[in-house]
């Protein structure tokens, strides 16, 4: 078999790429969470999918209090029937409804509540943060759109304690040297398969990016962010 040598940079490209298409320049895609946005490392916005989309979907089209439905002949562009009832019957796909339906929202809530949000269509930390600010006092259960979206229990920083750790050994051949898992040193650790290997398993138990759960597993840094 012919050995193809890689640089650390070639290395992580490629990783990247089958990883995770989630990381799109910090656009909400399948599989992120709500704390994508609010650690600020995403948005969502025209062309973002999944559940995170569909719970904002449906908080426009129910509306909240006093505010909202937005966009309300398409369902706050959740598009399907039911959306209204139940967050996971919208569509969650971010287009040009839901657009609309977000700038909707930034407008009145600019309008009442002198918020100062940018009419832009999409939902980051500060319309995310108005949008639970008039809807999480009406959740009703840890199943509904409101808790789940809006109840920002998230760790943000980098932990660097080595929380988690244990996943990672057990998935390595042989006895580690867990000294050899902390910094970033110099960028030996790009060639050990083992390493890449046990941190690719760490990584499919995390929620949300998971370029960077890997990226920090193979530098040696870990988080319970989930």
């Amino acid at each position: 078999m012919k050995k193809i040598k890689l640089t650390e940079s070639q290395l992580t490209e490629i990783i990247s790429k089958v990883m995770s298409e989630q990381y799109s320049g910090g656009i909400i895609t399948e599989g992120d969470v709500p704390c994508d946005i609010w650690c600020k490392r995403k948005s969502a916005q025209r062309g973002s999918r999944g559940d995170v989309v569909k719970m904002i979907q449906h908080l426009l089209a129910k509306g909240c209090g006093d505010y909202g439905p937005y966009n309300q002949d398409n369902m706050g562009g959740g598009m399907n029937e039911g959306c209204v009832e139940n967050w996971t019957n919208c569509d969650g796909k971010y287009e040009k409804e839901t657009k609309k339906a977000v700038e909707e929202f930034q407008e009145h809530v600019n309008k009442y509540m002198k918020s100062g949000l940018s009419v832009d269509g999409k939902v980051g930390y500060n319309t995310l943060s108005a949008l639970c600010s008039v809807c999480y006092g009406s959740a009703s259960n840890r199943e509904s759109a409101e808790y789940i979206l809006c109840k920002k229990q998230c760790q943000c920083t980098e932990d660097q304690d080595i929380d988690g750790i244990q996943d990672v050994i057990d998935n390595i051949e042989g006895d580690p040297d867990l000294d050899d898992w902390y910094g970033e040193g110099d960028g030996d650790y790009w060639n050990n398969c083992d390493r890449i290997k046990a941190c690719l398993y760490y990584t499919s138990r995390k929620q949300g990016e998971n370029w960077y759960h890997f990226l920090n597993c193979m530098k040696g840094k870990f988080s319970d962010w989930t």
